[in-house]
């Protein structure tokens, strides 16, 4: 059986994910399609547009077979641990054969070649200094990265390693050659708008986009599928967007004298947001305040998001001595995903469950640790949500699995 593998945050759900979709199962013949999501809030330090377990029906309507819950401490996270965590997930689950994974360019050889040069220089003393070469002379770090493996590999094109789709590629096949996966990696170039573009091309728009669209009241019908329709305009689900959060972080920010021990944060960055944050007006123009050309944004909204969750160093850590191997938390599946997973019960090397019940009578100490992350994500997130909608929601205990 083929089964392919896909890493996603479905932020909504839109046309070219669905391109995605379908060209594993037309082109690649899948039998069945895995799905790793993004919780509640996601690797660019932003909380979700809609809530997970919407985006992960929407995926099973639009496709998928199966759909997975990728840890809160994974799914915020910088892209290696990031890749990590959600190919941990396929990997363990004993099922997958491919990943499918979207890119700006390149073939399945150029993401192989560029991770195993990668896998060369990481580490290295020579390949550290270079990168602080460059940062001294103003690059951010992401450029310096670049600009440092192009002059250690020539033969590899800057283009091609700053990407941001490529980016995370590259890393998705890194995390293959760290467990000595089977699993072979298919790289499908981007159809349509580019990745962040604020243009439209035909029926397809980029998530960022569709997103800010949605924040303005703008139809966006024409850019994604009957799934999301559905949840945007029949059932009219409700939407968080960062700014809805805004009150629950001043909160976090006015609390503590030191930031430090959140992950991805260091003491120059502590002290610049206790300089800062009586200027704090929303959570966007918070980290528009903290941004510089050594700051990137994406870093400065994931830190914002550790503090929120209250997600520390500890965590990665622990992350870090799991060697990744943490839960499959089910989210949604098909009739041809229950086949697959009476499969996985036999061959999952990771506890299996749907309901925290369930979670805490298979997982160890150490899983249940990250798995309370989960639950207190979800929590802020349902809180933030009736607080906006004055309308109670199920908590993770009561919800029906549908």
């Amino acid at each position: 059986m083929k089964v392919i593998g896909i890493v996603a945050e479905y932020n909504p759900l839109h046309n070219g994910h669905v391109y995605q979709i379908e060209y594993a199962k037309n082109e690649l013949n899948a039998d069945a399609i895995v799905v790793v999501l993004a919780g509640d809030f996601l690797q660019r330090g932003l909380p979700a547009v809609m809530e997970r377990t919407l985006r992960a029906k929407a995926a099973v309507d639009a496709g998928a077979d199966v759909v997975f819950e990728m840890p809160t401490v994974v799914a915020t996270s910088s892209a290696n641990d990031y890749a990590l965590g959600s190919i941990a997930l396929l990997h363990h689950c004993g099922v997958v054969t491919d990943l499918l994974f979207g890119c700006e360019n390149g073939s399945d050889d150029d993401f192989l070649r560029a991770a195993k040069a990668i896998e060369e220089l990481e580490g290295t003393e020579t390949f550290s200094d270079t990168i602080n070469l460059f940062k001294s002379q103003g690059y951010s770090f992401a450029e310096a990265r670049a600009k440092s493996i192009c002059k250690m590999k020539p033969e590899l094109s800057e283009a091609f390693l700053s990407s941001p789709n490529n980016t995370l590629g590259i890393e998705y096949v890194r995390a293959l050659l760290h467990f000595k996966s089977d699993i072979k990696p298919n790289a499908l170039p981007r159809v349509g708008a580019q990745h962040g573009s604020s243009r439209t091309l035909d029926q397809y728009a980029s998530a960022s986009l569709i997103r800010d669209m949605l924040s303005k009241g703008d139809d966006v019908a024409a850019f994604v599928p009957e799934a999301t329709k559905h949840l945007l305009y029949d059932v009219t689900s409700p939407m968080l967007f960062p700014d809805d959060f805004s009150l629950l972080l001043h909160q976090r920010l006015i609390e503590e004298d030191s930031f430090k021990r959140y992950l991805d944060c260091n003491n120059d960055i502590s002290n610049k947001i206790r300089k800062y944050r009586d200027a704090f007006v929303s959570y966007d123009k918070f980290a528009q305040l903290l941004k510089s050309k050594d700051l990137e944004l994406s870093r400065i909204q994931r830190i914002l998001t550790h503090i929120l969750l209250q997600i520390s160093d500890n965590h990665r850590n622990l992350l870090h001595r799991m060697d990744y191997e943490t839960y499959l938390h089910l989210l949604a599946f098909s009739n041809q995903g229950k086949v697959l997973l009476k499969e996985m019960k036999k061959t999952a090397y990771l506890p299996l469950f749907q309901s925290p019940k369930e979670a805490m009578e298979k997982l160890s100490q150490v899983q249940q640790k990250m798995f309370q992350v989960d639950l207190r994500a979800a929590d802020i997130y349902r809180m933030v949500t009736t607080n906006k909608y004055h309308q109670a929601l199920p908590t993770e205990y009561t919800r029906k699995f549908q």
